[in-house]
């Protein structure tokens, strides 16, 4: 077979790495904040790692919220302006971490996820992680469980799939992201990037949504 997914449990928190044994194309995932630690695949002769990671687990711990690299963004993204914000009539304030004078980048982004299972196949290698907010942060009692879905599949692709779940007898107010940081390996101007959207969220001067949403096509069959 042709897929494999490894589990090391040397260091704090658990390691999976999913591999395609045939082309040597492998990305590494932490059960610290389910993020993506490397993707390394080959191409022109050579192995290159286009994620930008940490070191090890114990440098992710330590450094998540120095550049927030690879983490997983929920349940807001970006900046909430003085972590403030009005839902169904009610203020709340976030309390956890602030690039002040604004909460960045959500709640989730150092949790500990649950390996619940791996699959390997002829064609596929896959892990689902899961975590469960409990309503941590009093500036966001809204509890919910976030599953990640990471398949490395033939041809050296990797899709991530997240599903959300709530109990809330209402709707709840909820955004979903991730901050990758990418090593080239080589010059930007050898490279290309494509986005399956031509939506773009606008931004004021301090990276505080407006509310308003942009047309944008610059990406959309990939761009140099």
């Amino acid at each position: 077979m042709s897929f494999s997914v490894i589990i090391n449990t040397k260091e704090r928190y658990p390691i999976v790495t999913l591999l395609d044994q045939q082309t040597t194309c492998q990305a590494e995932i932490y059960a610290f904040g389910g993020l993506l630690n490397s993707f390394s695949i080959f191409a022109k002769g050579k192995k290159t790692n286009v994620i930008d990671g940490f070191i090890s687990v114990a440098d992710a711990i330590e450094n998540i919220s120095n550049g927030f690299k690879s983490a997983k963004l929920s349940p807001f993204v970006c900046r909430m302006n003085q972590g403030k914000y009005s839902y169904n009539n009610q203020s709340f304030k976030i309390e956890k971490f602030y690039l002040p004078p604004h909460a960045i980048h959500g709640l989730i982004y150092d949790a500990l996820y649950e390996i619940v299972s791996t699959k390997v196949d002829e064609n596929k290698a896959e892990v689902v992680l899961q975590y469960t907010y409990n309503s941590i942060d009093k500036g966001y009692p809204f509890n919910y469980t976030t599953e990640i879905i990471w398949k490395l599949e033939a041809n050296q692709k990797l899709s991530v799939t997240t599903n959300v779940q709530h109990n809330n007898t209402h709707e709840i107010p909820f955004a979903d992201g991730w901050h990758p940081y990418f090593n080239l390996g080589t010059s930007v101007d050898e490279c290309s990037l494509q986005i399956d959207s031509n939506t773009m969220i606008e931004f004021d001067e301090t990276l505080i949504p407006t509310g308003k949403k942009l047309e944008d096509n610059r990406f959309f069959t990939g761009k140099y």
